[in-house]
């Protein structure tokens, strides 16, 4: 049936279609027809919506009231984002959803039962992949899209997943490509600002060519790329809207940070001179004291906003030859401050712990040693599987000593009161450092551990290096991204 059009409105620089008792239908933008594969048209073109009219009924932006039943408009639901490596661009584990974008019925799962074969079949999909391993996904608002999910490589290729039709889009540069990403994957953390104009976000990447930043336009299938001067040494802090990257210029430091207009990058230069082969791991952001912290495994950079116009940056290197141990995951942060791990081939050789907890300040003093180091996710900490309070917490020997099944959570899940992450399926006798170290292939289960400490498998894989694993929400449904094995995995939880 034929589509009856009341009138055609031009609102700027978009055309829209008013619908007889069924509000209106973008069209365009600047000139260009929407897609017809858009999947949010709504959020692209900042639309509003009538919550009283059934079916919802869409409105352009200026629009305040419903045409047809006088009822209040309210804006486009707000976008879902996961920016690797951890969900929010930082070093934290711990995932805090959107209001509007909630995490899915994943409950559904723990009650699945375990199968013969590997993996919990319930709901369960087998996705393509753009690329044979080598890629980072995220999921996000940009291109005009609510929540789509992309897939970048380490040579610079660009995928946007069409969930209607069920496959992986190419998407072209509209001029300079995006260069190689070479950062390892624990190192190379993503972050989004907001575009400088239309709805959604841009995405700030550390790409071999310098700070990079990402637009994507999904309507023509193209993207941009804006590149700074220097190295890229770690991922990008978005700290009061403003956007600050750690740059290598001629061996000294540099905070790269992206103009107001979002369209250039300057550097703001620095008398640090670093140390060689330095890599910074996701920054550890302080919204309250206007501070971000990047840590590397010879020492820690902090920069501090102390006002809009004034950037204090220091690097301290760690004390007693000391070696952060960054894939036992984020410092551990209480009531005194954030705590890092660290190794120092001093102490060891002095017959001390060779693994202490240092204390994030500059100057300070404040260290807590430990037998054995433990795997956090920056509130909660392992001892092996065994759960301990802080991580420099002794363990009830006689109870727990025997257990040395290693547990390393990926995301951690207040709301849910859950865990995610993966289990050793065996115990692992050789010192806890040999197991983040060694690059052979590991039995591992990908599992959920609950509020009671009970783990609910998901996936039972052999793999190399299975802390790089991603895993993440989209589309009412679990995902998980195995690099070393190049599988990517999805649970329907609908």
């Amino acid at each position: 049936m034929s589509e009856t059009h009341d009138a055609i409105w031009k609102i700027g620089n978009e055309t829209w279609s008013q619908l007889p008792g069924a509000g209106f239908r973008p069209h365009s933008i600047a000139g260009r027809a929407l897609p017809v594969q858009q999947p949010d048209a709504d959020f692209a073109f900042g639309a509003r919506h009538c919550a009283s009219c059934t079916p919802t009924r869409y409105f352009p932006p200026a629009f305040k009231f419903c045409t047809d039943c006088g009822g209040a408009l309210v804006n486009a639901a707000s976008a879902m984002q996961w920016l690797p490596p951890y969900g929010s661009g930082s070093i934290t584990r711990n995932y805090t959803p959107q209001p509007a974008a909630p995490i899915p019925n994943i409950e559904r799962l723990l009650a699945s039962p375990r199968t013969a074969g590997p993996d919990i079949e319930t709901g369960l999909a087998r996705m393509p992949l753009p690329d044979r391993g080598g890629l980072t996904l995220f999921v996000g608002p940009f291109g005009g899209y609510r929540d789509a999910l992309f897939a970048v490589s380490r040579s610079g290729g660009l995928w946007l997943w069409a969930r209607r039709l069920s496959r992986w889009l190419a998407l072209k540069p509209a001029a300079a490509p995006l260069g190689p990403l070479s950062l390892p994957s624990s190192f190379c953390n993503f972050a989004a600002i907001r575009a400088a104009q239309g709805p959604g976000d841009c995405l700030l990447l550390p790409a071999d060519a310098g700070p990079t930043l990402l637009q994507i336009d999904a309507q023509r299938g193209e993207y941009s790329v804006t590149v700074g001067a220097g190295h890229a040494l770690g991922g990008a802090a978005v700290l009061s809207g403003n956007a600050f990257m750690p740059v290598n210029v001629d061996g000294r430091l540099h905070l790269a940070t992206l103009g107001s207009d979002k369209a250039s990058w300057r550097n703001i230069a620095s008398q640090i001179d670093l140390p060689a082969s330095v890599y910074f791991a996701p920054p550890l952001i302080d919204d309250n004291n206007r501070r971000m912290v990047w840590i590397s495994e010879a020492g820690f950079l902090e920069a501090q906003l102390p006002s809009a116009s004034s950037l204090r940056v220091q690097w301290t290197a760690w004390p007693e030859q000391g070696r952060a141990l960054l894939a036992f995951g984020p410092p551990y942060r209480d009531g005194t401050g954030d705590w890092q791990l660290l190794f120092s081939p001093q102490r060891e050789a002095a017959h001390q712990d060779a693994c202490f907890y240092q204390r994030l300040q500059p100057g300070s003093s404040a260290a807590k040693p430990v037998m054995m180091p433990r795997v956090s996710t920056g509130s909660r900490c392992f001892h092996y599987s065994v759960p301990v309070r802080a991580p420099w917490d002794k363990i009830d020997e006689a109870r727990y000593g025997d257990q040395r099944r290693v547990f390393c959570p990926l995301m951690e899940l207040d709301e849910k009161e859950l865990i995610i992450g993966f289990l050793s399926v065996e115990n692992y006798d050789e010192p806890l450092m040999d197991f983040f170290a060694s690059h052979d292939a590991q039995l591992v289960d990908f599992c959920f551990l609950d509020s009671s400490g009970r783990y609910h498998p998901i996936a039972r894989r052999k793999m190399e290096e299975p802390w790089h694993a991603s895993v993440f929400f989209h589309d009412d449904a679990l995902w998980l991204y195995l690099d070393s094995t190049a599988e990517l995995l999805r649970w329907s939880c609908t």
